[in-house]
């Protein structure tokens, strides 16, 4: 194959590759993909001081993982549960999730706080101790909601990070054709920089 057919593959390849992105890009994305990455916000209502509040769930991103990293919270080992159990049903990766993540009563109310505030936030309260930051969550959720209330929101926010995992994981995108590799895998388990939690249970 001389130069000029080399150059004439390599245009089609490049055409090909940039007629799939712009198909995938007008498609409209699956449900659940959708609910957790394209910002469709996820509301939960539930009583404080008597009368009834909406919230509106952050999204899972680097920057709430971080702070839910530094607070060492029970839901850490979501990602390496999930990431253990992947290819078997839904409903068994959740009832392992039931089984292995057991908070106590002070981490409930910590986590959702995480889920309903900005994590520039919650940066700034955990920057004055975690002592600041406990206050602040029971202050605003903690003191002010009815148990039941409370733990009902708590596995509000434990599914909607759970599904952000599970949706990542099954809708992992197939290798390129051409065996191109833009990322390669991490030799050890992912831990968090904040704490050391270890982030693949």
């Amino acid at each position: 194959m001389d130069t000029k057919e080399l150059l004439e593959a390599e245009a089609r390849k490049h055409a090909r590759r940039t007629e799939g992105r712009a198909a995938a890009n007008a498609a409209a994305l699956p449900g659940p993909l959708r609910e957790a990455f394209a910002g469709e916000p996820r509301r939960v209502s539930a009583r404080v001081d008597g009368a009834l509040v909406e919230h509106t769930l952050k999204p899972v991103t680097a920057g709430l993982e971080a702070v839910l990293t530094r607070i060492d919270s029970p839901l850490l080992p979501t990602f390496g549960v999930i990431l253990s159990h992947r290819g078997r049903p839904e409903a068994e990766i959740r009832k392992e999730l039931n089984k292995r993540i057991k908070p106590n009563a002070e981490a409930i109310p910590e986590t959702v706080f995480c889920f309903i505030k900005a994590p520039a936030e919650l940066r700034a309260i955990l920057d004055k101790g975690r002592v600041a930051f406990r206050e602040a969550a029971m202050g605003e959720l903690g003191d002010r909601m009815g148990a039941v209330d409370m733990a009902r929101m708590y596995e509000v926010c434990s599914e909607h990070y759970a599904a952000a995992f599970l949706t990542a994981i099954s809708h992992q995108a197939a290798p390129p054709e051409d065996g191109t590799v833009f990322t390669k895998p991490l030799a050890g388990p992912v831990t968090g920089s904040a704490g050391g939690s270890n982030l693949c249970a």
